[in-house]
């Protein structure tokens, strides 16, 4: 998707809005990033795996194999633009929520909040929140992306949509 389509898109969900929705836009196929990367190799006139190196380095904390658009509470309502839906949350009432929200500040200003604990509450408030957790085979190997040789690219195999095909 270009600029300026995503700028419609954008500026038609807030002619749609009336104050307080939440719009999901259709922002068109995919693009696998190790095609991407392969095309601008190509159009600097260089060729993939000869001139320059594609690199599948794994997940890193923080990364995803697939980005939730919405989740199974919600429902994903169409509008009358074809590529904007509207999502609908349940309603979250004030005194339910309100504990948990008082709960995390307060642990956040203490001296002895761990990455562990905040975690922990962080998955209280937001239930669909998965921390990441660093297998031993994560913990163990060396950052890859440091050592990247000299005409090579880093790709990330959950972003290539080819994790299943490279190592």
């Amino acid at each position: 998707m270009t600029i300026p389509e995503a700028v419609t898109l954008v500026l038609e969900a807030s002619a749609l809005g009336e104050g307080g929705e939440i719009f999901m836009l259709d922002m068109g196929k995919p693009v696998k990033i190790v095609d991407l990367a392969a095309q601008m190799i190509l159009l600097s006139g260089l060729r993939p795996y000869e001139d320059i190196d594609i690199v599948f380095t794994g997940l890193r904390p923080g990364e995803k194999l697939e980005e939730v658009l919405s989740y199974s509470c919600e429902h994903v309502m169409p509008t009358e633009h074809p590529q904007i839906t509207r999502l609908i949350s349940p309603m979250q009432h004030y005194a339910e929520v309100r504990p948990l929200i008082d709960e995390l500040a307060s642990a956040a200003e203490g001296p002895d909040l761990s990455a562990d604990e905040l975690k922990r509450l962080l998955v209280k408030v937001v239930p669909e929140y998965t921390p990441f957790v660093a297998s031993v085979a994560d913990t163990s190997r060396s950052d890859t992306r440091g050592s990247l040789t000299e005409g090579s690219v880093d790709v990330l195999p959950a972003l290539s949509g080819m994790a299943s095909e490279h190592p």
